[in-house]
């Protein structure tokens, strides 16, 4: 019950405080108060990270996910199309997101996409954060940030998470009070089910020997094998 108390409490100075909420987009980290040449790598990290997000899209490892692509727009993010649909995959860097990384994940789903933290060096919360740096703000290469789309992109389209005020308190719920997180909760499964797809297709990635086959069987037989209470890869996409 010590990490339920620590939420609450957690959760009540948070209430007590102003909200802090910021856009994070390609724009807006051209324009934020840090150094140009760590701006424009942001806007080329971010911009990588999506190309590989959409290498794994259109690839035999992915599953759990539709065959869609993300789309980064400069003024609002990032989005996810698919068979005509289009779901938001909006990126803030809120107050919320500061308690979810003060928790030790990364970042929470939203109707909008996700939110995340703020992290340091804590110059501009449209640089600094989540989506860019981990906890202790040591910046992620691009693929990790791919990985963190992915799971996020999931959440989403799935309509598996936190996402409204009735699937958030069902999400939270399950997690303080059956202590169930990571893979165990019943709305990670799938987000993770992409997580293992995307981790043995970046494994794949520039080998011409015979492992990429290796790695697409041993997932196959993984995903015939699995119970669904530990991961879920097929695939499911509500309507947006």
């Amino acid at each position: 019950m010590r990490g339920v108390q620590r939420f609450l409490v957690a959760l009540a100075l948070l209430s007590a405080a102003a909200c802090s909420s910021v856009a994070v987009t390609p724009r807006g980290l051209r324009e934020c108060d840090v150094p140009r040449e760590e701006r424009e790598q942001l806007v080329e990290k971010w911009t990588d990270a999506v190309a590989r997000c959409n290498e794994f899209l259109a690839s035999p490892y992915r599953h759990a996910l539709p065959a869609g692509q993300i789309v980064l727009d400069d003024a609002s993010g990032m989005r996810f199309e698919y068979g005509g649909k289009t779901w938001p995959l909006e990126v803030r860097c809120t107050s919320w997101g500061d308690l979810v990384l003060w928790f030790g994940f990364q970042a929470q789903e939203r109707t909008y996409g996700f939110t995340v933290g703020e992290c340091p060096p804590e110059r501009d919360r449209v640089a600094d954060n989540a989506l860019f740096r981990d906890e202790g703000g040591h910046p992620m290469e691009s693929d990790i940030v791919a990985d963190l789309i992915l799971h996020e992109a999931t959440h989403v389209i799935s309509g598996e998470g936190a996402l409204g005020f009735w699937k958030s308190t069902s999400y939270y719920c399950e997690a303080f009070f059956l202590f169930r997180y990571g893979p165990t909760h019943s709305d990670e499964r799938r987000a993770y089910g992409t997580n293992e797809e995307y981790h043995a297709f970046i494994q794949s990635v520039g080998r011409t020997d015979e492992m990429p086959a290796l790695l697409l069987k041993q997932l196959d037989d993984h995903i015939a094998q699995s119970p669904t209470d530990s991961c879920r890869h097929e695939t499911k996409a509500v309507d947006p």
